[in-house]
């Protein structure tokens, strides 16, 4: 569910990215294609692709916000003086290959962004079901006025729900189209998200329930900083817990 400014033409490394991996695909015998040291899992040219889809996305996985990596493996990375996973990391098409047209925007800049390749969520998931390209838009430029429009939060679960204001038609399928296909409330997700606000007595939400200056600094931060895992779910909960708290922001 992140936010994705695509820029209104590819950038040049992205298309000579693709430019050398057709060429790639063109050239040599299947069993030539696979680089050496890789497990013969990916295409060269295919990492150079991926690689810029996640640092367009600040790399973080465009479905769950997880950081991700620039190969195939799972790394270890310090983020803010702290030792994280990093998951690998994988190509998404927004309009699935198996659709009508998705052939033809198999390699279309504004039809691919990278995930990560957890199992049992995201594009691990997903699988070749048909999406809507909720989670990023061209015309947009701030996460809230893309992501509201469809998505809210939980506070008790810290589930993704269907933002509450939508009709009802438009409620099942935001729930149908993207949030059941990418299983975004699955427990693993679930629980790490919850552990970014709640610790074991939920003493981190009554410290800014009782510091709104906090909670302004906080929502500064995840506004400034886009590499923060999690990102756009922290700026929406914490959006949605100052609303029913009365907090001013």
């Amino acid at each position: 569910m992140q936010f994705i400014l695509k820029q209104e033409k590819p950038h040049q490394a992205f298309l000579d990215a693709i430019s050398n991996w057709n060429e790639a695909n063109e050239k040599f015998e299947p069993a030539e294609r696979y680089q050496e040291g890789q497990g013969a899992v990916e295409l060269k040219y295919k990492e150079y692709v991926r690689t810029f889809l996640r640092n367009e996305q600040f790399g973080l996985c465009a479905i769950c916000q997880k950081p991700i990596g620039a190969n195939v493996f799972r790394e270890q990375a310090i983020f803010h003086d702290e030792v994280i996973d990093i998951e690998p990391s994988d190509i998404e098409h927004v309009v699935a290959q198996n659709s009508i047209g998705g052939k033809s925007k198999s390699l279309e800049y504004h039809n691919l962004v990278a995930s990560c390749r957890t199992p049992h969520t995201c594009n691990a998931k997903r699988g070749k079901d048909i999406i809507k390209p909720y989670y990023f838009d061209t015309a947009s430029r701030t996460t809230l006025q893309s992501l509201n429009a469809f998505f809210s939060v939980n506070l008790g679960t810290y589930e993704i729900v269907p933002n509450e204001q939508l009709p009802v038609g438009d409620k099942e399928t935001v729930f149908k189209k993207f949030i059941k296909p990418y299983n975004l409330n699955q427990d693993d997700l679930v629980a790490t998200r919850k552990s970014l606000f709640s610790g074991s007595d939920e003493s981190y939400l009554k410290e800014l329930k009782a510091n709104p200056i906090k909670l302004r600094r906080k929502l500064q931060t995840l506004a400034s900083d886009q590499t923060i895992p999690f990102r756009e779910f922290q700026l929406l909960f914490l959006h949605k817990f100052a609303k029913v708290m009365n907090i001013p922001i």
